[in-house]
């Protein structure tokens, strides 16, 4: 069954809808954040800005945490 709504939508691809849009990342240290913004970076040329939120943890400061994600 097919809601009469759902027929009229148009479809965009990823990197059509993410185009000119910032996205805002948390947990960008872990696992996935880091395979989310690497696929962001490489499938989506147009987007916008990519805003991380990134928390102190242990020895480690957010601007640390940061350099560890860029290596």
């Amino acid at each position: 069954m097919c809601f009469p709504i759902f027929s009229k939508m148009t479809t965009k691809s990823i990197p059509e809808w993410f185009a000119n849009k910032n996205v805002l990342v948390t947990g960008s240290t872990g696992f996935m954040g880091k395979v989310l913004i690497s696929k962001l970076l490489l499938s989506c040329p147009d987007i916008g800005d990519i805003f991380l939120i990134i928390r102190k943890k242990k020895s480690h400061d957010s601007h640390a945490r940061l350099q560890l994600i860029l290596q």
